[in-house]
């Protein structure tokens, strides 16, 4: 995720110049947002914690067999 990130900034300064990544981007309804470098690190945070999240049903399943083995001592 990470290297989209950097991807994205990176094709931002090619196309735009390096001094465009510190330029500030302006929504009409929310405002400043901050620069390409801080939306693209927000966005690479936010899919990540999304990815996290998602995660959790898979690392708490547990398997029935295994269950049943705790019993022996």
């Amino acid at each position: 995720m990470a290297a989209l990130a950097a991807g994205v900034a990176l094709l931002w300064a090619y196309y735009h110049g390096s001094q465009a990544i510190d330029e500030h981007w302006v929504l009409p309804l929310i405002g400043d947002i901050g620069t390409v470098h801080d939306v693209t690190g927000m966005a690479n945070l936010f899919f990540t914690c999304i990815g996290l999240i998602g995660l959790l049903p898979i690392f708490n399943y547990k398997l029935k067999d295994f269950e049943e083995d705790e019993d022996w001592n």
